[in-house]
């Protein structure tokens, strides 16, 4: 039992800042709340934008933590590789969600197909934008903890996610507040 109440004790500073820093992530949607309240079929998406972007970032930091496990000098390198791989993943995502979102918009929902269009472009913009992050993110935060002197497998995870979801959101009210609200 000494071990798990150990191994809780090194896990829970971190969750706690993590709790207050994802009040953040609070605070910026109700910073676009006139954008969801104008749009509220918006916030359907934001699940999928969200995801995605932890998606990428868990790949990247999965990779990075075995990079750092087997000695690998090139980090640097190794974040521009990461980046460079969750962008080309970006743009294939947010193609695929373009298309997708603008074909369950426009014919099956009925909304104009201008409207489906910029809405689905948000969609697709925002997912390869917060996914290029996200690998940034995902590859850069573990190589800092551990030169910090921190365990990465314990702080990067949440990180990632919060940082993740902060920049996904960020990316998809802006430009939906910027293309659709008049």
């Amino acid at each position: 039992m000494g071990g798990t109440v150990r191994k809780a004790a090194k896990r829970l500073p971190w969750l706690i800042s993590l709790l207050f820093l994802g009040l953040s992530v609070s605070g910026v949607s109700r910073f676009f709340e006139g954008v969801v309240g104008e749009l509220p079929m918006l916030v359907a998406f934001q699940p999928l934008l969200l995801g995605m972007a932890g998606n990428a970032g868990t790949q990247s930091l999965a990779v990075t933590l075995r990079g750092l496990v087997r000695g690998e000098k090139t980090l640097p390198r190794m974040i521009l590789s990461e980046m460079r791989i969750a962008f080309l993943a970006g743009l294939v995502i947010g193609a695929l969600s373009f298309f997708a979102i603008w074909v369950y918009l426009c014919p099956i929902l009925n909304y104009s197909s201008s409207f489906s269009a910029c809405a689905a472009f948000c969609i697709g913009v925002s997912s390869t934008i917060s996914m290029t992050v996200s690998g940034l993110t995902g590859s850069a935060i573990p190589i800092i903890l551990c030169r910090l002197g921190a365990d990465p497998a314990v702080a990067s995870g949440p990180l990632i996610t919060t940082v993740s979801d902060l920049c996904a959101l960020v990316c998809y009210y802006s430009i939906a507040w910027a293309m659709l609200v008049e």
